[in-house]
């Protein structure tokens, strides 16, 4: 194990041999705190044969460049240096792959996008030892951690990463027509275009070889699998785990390891244990969203200026006060119609800035807006956090009876249009005929 990276300034981490797992499982706090050399002296004496990582955080960061096409690893490399600075330290494991790296100025967080990664708190960089797909040591560019002082390294800010980030994306996306760099003729260097490069997905961390099958991002895959068959609906987490495992198989290189542990194989286990953790959550899985969509879309019949006016709020409070007992919800009725928009007629106010003016705490203002939609006095969407009151008209004020405010939360929980609907409404205890809420369209 070579103590010379220790002393050039390196954090070092003893590494299983032939693996890329550290041999102890507290190594993360060589990411914060310098080693204790007399404790590495005593390892290097014990485990001679352990491969050496640096940990990446407070001192080093690591640029992790996972492309195997030749040219676009060489163009990442150029993107990087023209943008970070060139490192004397560039490690190659399985070529073209490689790692350079950096000194961070500040804390930079660890960002994997697609082909590139950035390596900081909470991961390592293999310096020296076998690589355990290709059985070859790795090896450096020109220097290495052994004679290169930490001093030496470039220093790099959170923007310059970000930039980085942005333009590797850029060259990923492009890699089929000509690579996207920050100093060639085809970059914007107005920055006008800057947020519209690709900022990468899910889908993005997922590595294909020429037949197709995943071989990379194998973890993340599995984890789509499992969504993609949850949205289409299942009996039990075990016929979940069933029909993804069956998906992964064919499309996941079922030959390669599971992470850097040579004997560890992926198994029907590890898909029943994802599917039982998405069954326990039940997440309301939405679809995507599709360009001019608004998730409030339902709500747009009160977007009439001028239309939610200080006596009609008004008398929403009163009507309120017929129906509900409970101060709180009183309280939170108030608070919401206080921020309802006079040109929109929407309540965008949030949990905690109605917490705050009310004085109750978060989790009786969520109760309390549950009960008002139950109530009928408001309408939302599902998970957009907009809001719209329940317009009563000044005829009908005083007559609304327990039947349509049944029957309006129950079409508010189908999401339906209630701006243009037409629903009975009972009057004592006759039932009138169907009559269109013109209040609705303002």
């Amino acid at each position: 194990m070579p103590m010379a990276a220790y002393r050039m300034a390196y954090n070092v981490v003893p590494v299983l041999p032939g693996t890329k797992q550290p041999r102890y499982p507290r190594w993360q706090t060589a990411c914060y705190k310098d080693n204790d050399l007399d404790w590495l002296h005593r390892h290097n004496y014990g485990f001679p044969e352990d491969s050496v990582g640096i940990a990446c955080g407070s001192r080093v960061i690591g640029i992790d460049i996972d492309a195997d096409d030749l040219a676009l690893a060489e163009n990442l490399h150029k993107i990087a240096s023209e943008t970070l600075g060139n490192t004397p330290l560039v490690r190659f494991g399985r070529s073209p792959r490689r790692v350079l790296l950096y000194r961070p100025i500040g804390t930079i967080q660890t960002v994997k996008a697609g082909k590139i990664e950035v390596r900081s708190y909470g991961c390592q960089v293999l310096a020296f030892g076998i690589h355990p797909d290709t059985g070859q040591p790795y090896r450096w560019d020109a220097g290495d951690p052994t004679n290169t002082p930490l001093e030496k390294l470039p220093q790099v800010s959170s923007a310059q990463i970000e930039d980085f980030v942005r333009w590797a994306q850029a060259a990923v996306h492009n890699a089929t027509s000509v690579f996207a760099s920050p100093m060639s003729g085809n970059a914007d260097p107005s920055g006008r275009n800057r947020n519209r490069l690709p900022t990468g997905h899910l889908a993005d961390q997922f590595e294909r070889n020429a037949e197709g099958r995943v071989i990379d991002g194998r973890e993340a895959f599995l984890t789509s699998v499992i969504a993609r068959e949850y949205a289409t609906g299942h009996n039990t987490p075990e016929d979940l785990a069933q029909r993804a495992w069956a998906a992964f198989q064919t499309e996941a290189d079922m030959t390669r390891p599971k992470g850097s542990n040579q004997r560890k194989r992926w198994s029907y286990r590890d898909a029943l244990a994802k599917a039982r953790a998405i069954c326990r959550k039940a997440p309301k899985l939405m679809p995507p969203r599709r360009r001019g969509y608004h998730p409030a879309r339902h709500l747009h019949a009160h977007h009439h200026l001028g239309y939610w006016t200080t006596d009609k709020k008004t008398r929403h409070q009163a009507e309120a006060a017929k129906r509900i007992t409970a101060a709180s919800v009183l309280a939170v009725n108030k608070a919401m119609l206080d921020a309802v928009s006079l040109e929109n007629g929407l309540c965008l106010v949030t949990v905690a800035e109605i917490a705050k003016s009310t004085g109750y705490s978060e989790r009786t203002v969520k109760n309390a807006r549950s009960d008002l939609l139950k109530l009928g006095l408001w309408i939302t969407g599902d998970r957009n956090g907009a809001y719209a009151p329940f317009a009563f008209e000044k005829t009908r004020f005083a007559r609304v009876s327990e039947r349509p405010r049944k029957i309006a939360h129950r079409m508010q929980r189908r999401n339906h249009p209630l701006y243009r609907s037409s629903i009975t409404v009972g009057i004592g205890n006759k039932r009138s005929s169907t009559r269109t809420w013109g209040a609705f369209r303002g």
